[in-house]
């Protein structure tokens, strides 16, 4: 396969696991998601085996509950209030400033190096101003942002510029946290469905 196809089909398949985070942690599971899952094939896409893994195991567990799909999505809706909404204290906070910080506060210097981050970049960030900009699903919208506006480049280069720039809002702003959010949903969530989304959500920042 040509180097320049095999790097657009690779960002073509991020794109599509980071349109599925985004739209989870901004959303929360719904009717079309999780028809959306069902419809992906995992073995088309160019994943790391750890995100393969948890896309097949999530598009299983949709084509599995098809026939009971409003229910399941309001259990998975329960399960993801109980987890990241409350109704008191969320079991895992979808902040980064909360696990950056020294004192756990949910505004922090984090909320606005983010802030400076999307406006350095130029791209819009649907949900910027619905949401504290260190909110999780915010982010992941930003990582959509840039990988898709990197594989619609036209020319290498700025493709190059974008990636680098993905490459260095991971390493600065996810990297960690993403990790703990996920080792928090697996301590906290015994719903395969949430499991795999947080090896998912790992995946994305080790590729």
């Amino acid at each position: 396969m040509d180097a320049r196809v095999e790097r657009l089909s690779e960002l073509e398949s991020q794109a599509v696991v980071l349109d599925l985070l985004r739209q989870l942690f901004l959303a929360g599971p719904t009717l079309g998601l999780v028809e959306g899952v069902a419809a992906l094939q995992p073995d088309s896409l160019r994943l790391s085996p750890e995100g393969h893994a948890a896309l097949e195991t999530i598009a299983s567990l949709a084509g599995e509950n098809s026939s009971r799909q409003r229910e399941w999505v309001e259990a998975l809706q329960v399960e993801y209030t109980r987890l990241f909404i409350g109704p008191l204290d969320p079991r895992v906070q979808p902040y980064a400033s909360f696990h950056l910080s020294s004192n756990r506060s949910v505004v922090s210097e984090e909320t606005l190096a983010v802030r400076e981050a999307y406006a350095r970049s130029g791209l819009v960030v649907e949900r910027l101003n619905s949401l504290p900009d260190d909110h999780l699903g915010v982010e992941l919208e930003f990582l959509f942002a840039l990988t898709r506006a990197a594989a619609d480049a036209d020319d290498a280069a700025e493709s190059s510029r974008l990636l680098a720039e993905r490459r260095e809002f991971v390493r600065l702003h996810c990297a960690t946290w993403f990790e703990q959010v996920a080792d928090e949903m697996a301590k906290e969530s015994s719903e395969s469905f949430y499991l795999a989304i947080g090896t998912l959500l790992r995946s994305c920042v080790r590729a």
